[in-house]
């Protein structure tokens, strides 16, 4: 065979190994947005329910399943055992399983172990939070990238129970029980420096969050303060917050039966009356998904649409939307 056929064929193979490369990276990557509806029994003693695209994962006892939704039935896509003492489970382009003492990194489509961080300090929770995963421990938080290769461990002398990053910069709060009760402090670093410290003998911090560039807030029981930095710029009066939720620039807060949402000047841009009794509120890209008892809102352009649901079993809530689990099916919420 001639040299340049043979050339010629190794090119069109480099392509072909090019080509299916990109494709498999463009499949993991994207993530359907469609409805989704899938009628199946679920037990009340599955634990980590969740949906990606059209994949229902949940974990029954020591078992992780991975369920396809088909045309005309079901397909398991993998099953999984785990060991005991899992702490909880994150969905997302990655699935990720949390023990005391690891964190397993999983591929979403076959449940196969892509990488395992171990000899951790107890955990005891960890979430995603924009493009980093944070696990907590007593007295210590771990941040990660997403595909858990980057590493940076905080220590603190209280315990963490909400950290955040945006660029260099990280903010904690502590809380501390002292004699039966509950302190909680707030502090801001720029890379190992702490730059901002405070704490309320008749507050409680309760949420925090980087709205923008060198801008964060934190929510207390009484106020949202805003800050630039280590400066304190506004706060503005909260009188029985219930829940928080921030996305893009905006602050979502549930005072009461209030829904009051605020751009990262900290400017109340809308405040409106929500009719049923509210658990939690999460932003979903343009829209805010308000959970209840019983009923769904979705909040979007000053507009709300509520919708009875029912009795249900749980909800689950990530990145690409929030999830219904009732004892035969799951069904994701429609937004506008």
């Amino acid at each position: 065979m001639k040299k340049s056929s043979i050339l010629k064929i190794l090119g069109v193979v480099a392509l072909l190994i090019i080509g299916f490369l990109i494709y498999r990276d463009y499949q993991f990557n994207t993530v359907s947005t469609d409805p989704f509806s899938m009628y199946i029994a679920m037990d009340k003693s599955y634990n980590d329910v969740s949906v990606v695209g059209d994949v229902l994962y949940y974990r029954d006892k020591q078992t992780l399943y991975g369920i396809k939704k088909k045309e005309d039935t079901n397909e398991v896509i993998f099953s999984k055992e785990l060991e005991a003492g899992i702490k909880t489970i994150i969905y997302d382009k990655y699935i990720y399983v949390v023990s005391p003492n690891s964190v397993e990194l999983l591929n979403r489509k076959n449940g196969k172990t892509n990488r395992v961080i171990e000899n951790l300090d107890s955990l005891t929770f960890a979430e995603k939070h924009g493009d980093n995963i944070i696990g907590y421990a007593d007295k210590s938080a771990y941040i990660w990238s997403l595909d858990l290769k980057n590493e940076k461990k905080l220590s603190f002398d209280q315990t963490p129970a909400k950290v955040r990053k945006e660029g260099n910069l990280y903010s904690v709060i502590l809380v501390n029980s002292d004699a039966g009760i509950i302190k909680s402090r707030y502090q801001v670093f720029e890379n190992d420096k702490m730059i901002y410290d405070i704490s309320s003998v008749d507050e409680v911090f309760l949420y925090s969050d980087f709205i923008g560039a060198n801008k964060h807030i934190v929510a207390t029981n009484r106020y949202i303060y805003l800050f630039e930095m280590n400066v304190l710029v506004k706060k503005t009066l909260v009188k029985n917050p219930i829940a928080f939720d921030s996305q893009n620039g905006m602050i979502a807060v549930l005072d009461y039966k209030s829904l009051k949402v605020y751009n990262s000047d900290l400017a109340l841009q809308d405040n409106l009356n929500i009719n049923f009794e509210v658990d939690k509120i999460k932003f979903r890209e343009n829209s805010i998904t308000i959970i209840g008892d019983r009923n769904v809102g979705v909040y979007e352009n000053k507009n709300l649409l509520e919708m009875p649901i029912g009795e249900y079993q749980g909800i689950a809530i990530n990145d690409f939307g929030t999830y219904i689990i009732f004892e035969n099916r799951v069904e994701k919420v429609k937004s506008y």
